[in-house]
């Protein structure tokens, strides 16, 4: 009868499985872990676009500004943005320091929700899982209105204890491959 109680836990109930425990935090990390892959290879894409454009026109949006933007004033106010426009031309350009940096960072960061979405889904490393969600987190990516919310979904899903417990479970029965 004592082999029989020591299958119990303390509140009487029988412990979960390895298996079960895994299955859970699989469930719990399946829909933020695909957004998360899904938003960064959107974000790769569109950086890729705008690294090609930067190559091969770095003016297509100055242009355009000055075409459809200040073309659509009346003629007294135009020298005045004239005015502006030139003093910030430079800025404005896509190949300018501050846009390179800022395509250059928002590349990384989508990479990192890349890669951290698929250690998510696998289970395989919480460190880079955690890492992809806190770039998602980063208003500067792409979907700025999205991505943060799903940043903040994943960071949540990541600190719960089934999802801890999958990634624990995985780890221990893969130490080669674990890395969390």
């Amino acid at each position: 009868m004592a082999e029989e109680d020591d299958r119990y836990d303390d509140d009487g109930n029988e412990p979960e499985t390895l298996e079960s425990q895994l299955a859970l935090a699989r469930r719990k990390v399946a829909a933020p872990a695909i957004l998360l892959i899904i938003l960064g290879f959107i974000g790769i894409v569109l950086h890729i676009v705008g690294f090609v454009m930067t190559a091969t026109n770095p003016t297509v949006f100055l242009d355009w500004y000055e075409v459809n933007v200040i073309g659509a004033f009346p003629a007294a106010m135009k020298e005045d943005l004239q005015d502006q426009f030139e003093s910030t031309r430079d800025t404005m350009r896509l190949d300018s320091p501050l846009n390179l940096g800022y395509s250059i960072f928002g590349f990384a960061c989508c990479l990192c929700m890349l890669l951290g979405g698929t250690s998510m889904k696998s289970l395989s490393n919480y460190k880079l899982a955690m890492f992809g969600s806190l770039c998602a987190l980063v208003p500067m990516t792409i979907c700025c209105f999205v991505s943060p919310l799903l940043g903040l979904w994943t960071t949540i899903i990541l600190c719960q204890d089934p999802v801890l417990r999958g990634f624990r479970i995985t780890r221990l029965s893969n130490p080669a491959g674990g890395g969390s």
